[in-house]
């Protein structure tokens, strides 16, 4: 299974109403987050948690993401094994994470991202992975572009955020993604 942790303002709900049926479509999903607790999907492959703060994580690997917003102060114990997502303007993710060995994957319109948008239209998008990632399972991404379909309208770090989750947990993208 893979564990994902949502972290950040829960009033936001952007990148969980993408993240929700994206999941489901790439494996099922067990979420847990805002007063809730659902399945969706064929079997669990993915299990999302989301939280306003950074939980004391007691797991060999996965993925935190974090929300724009996030308000924590005390520092984080980010495991070995764990990839951080954030946009590359969130200044208090990255706050919280200097000192930690975590490894970062940025999402942006820049450059310097790691994800970033080649192109959006209202039906799809064109991600570039501008550097090589090692994913959960240590296989290594070497950049290139591919195209997102989308589901519904959605904006450029639900695409990112989404996309970032899916080749982290090698979900291959030869045939793009649905998100």
């Amino acid at each position: 299974m893979v564990n994902v942790l949502l972290c950040g303002n829960p009033l936001d709900l952007s990148i969980s109403e993408a993240l929700v049926p994206a999941l489901s479509l790439y494996g099922g999903l067990c979420f847990s987050g805002r007063e809730q607790v659902l399945e969706s999907g064929a079997s669990a492959r993915y299990f999302l948690y989301e939280s306003e703060k950074v939980p004391d994580i007691e797991m060999e690997k996965g993925i935190l993401l974090f929300k724009n917003g996030i308000r924590q102060k005390a520092p984080v114990h980010v495991p070995e094994g764990f990839l951080c997502v954030l946009g590359s303007r969130n200044t208090k993710a990255a706050e919280l994470l200097n000192g930690t060995d975590a490894a970062v994957v940025t999402c942006g319109t820049g450059p310097k991202d790691t994800l970033s948008l080649a192109g959006l239209e209202n039906s799809c998008a064109t991600v570039s992975l501008q550097r090589n990632l090692i994913t959960l399972s240590g296989n290594l991404l070497e950049p290139h572009d591919f195209n997102v379909s989308l589901s519904r309208q959605r904006s450029p770090y639900q695409v990112l955020f989404v996309s970032a989750v899916l080749l982290i947990s090698d979900i291959d993208s030869g045939n793009g993604y649905i998100v």
